[in-house]
């Protein structure tokens, strides 16, 4: 029998405007840069393996278009969503950035499948219970 997998409850923050995380996301990278954050250029990848490159304005729209946005420094999670956001669309969006700040912490465990399933299901509660005292819901 393996170890059981543990998930660590993550520290968020949250963002009341999409401009707000963004100017956590980028200030945070232009300062490691050593430009200003409206002079950066971003660049990604599509669904269909194009190259696309974007700005901060362009960035913005996207969050406003999905209504949610979220990064993880490798400390915390930080997170903006719309004031009423689908429950399951937030708890997407923070196992999808728990995700990440628990590959920073043990990175050599997704490789195995069983702790992988382990982990998804540390990930989904620990997810769960962060949505749980962010919408006030008391019995979950």
């Amino acid at each position: 029998m393996s170890e059981r997998c543990v998930v660590r409850q993550p520290d968020v923050v949250w963002y009341d405007t999409p401009e707000a995380i963004q100017d956590a996301f980028i200030g945070g990278i232009a300062q490691l840069a050593g430009v200003a954050g409206d002079e950066m250029q971003w660049g990604g990848e599509t669904e269909d393996g194009s190259d696309v490159e974007f700005t901060a304005a362009d960035m913005l729209h996207s969050f406003r278009t999905m209504g949610m946005w979220g990064f993880c420094d490798g400390k915390r999670v930080h997170i903006w969503h719309v004031a009423h956001i689908p429950a399951s669309d937030l708890v997407w969006l923070l196992a999808h950035e728990i995700a990440h700040l628990w590959h920073a912490d043990a990175p050599d465990i997704a490789a195995e499948e069983e702790a992988g399933a382990e982990l998804v299901a540390e990930i989904a509660a620990a997810a769960f219970n962060v949505v749980c005292r962010r919408l006030n819901i008391w019995r979950c």
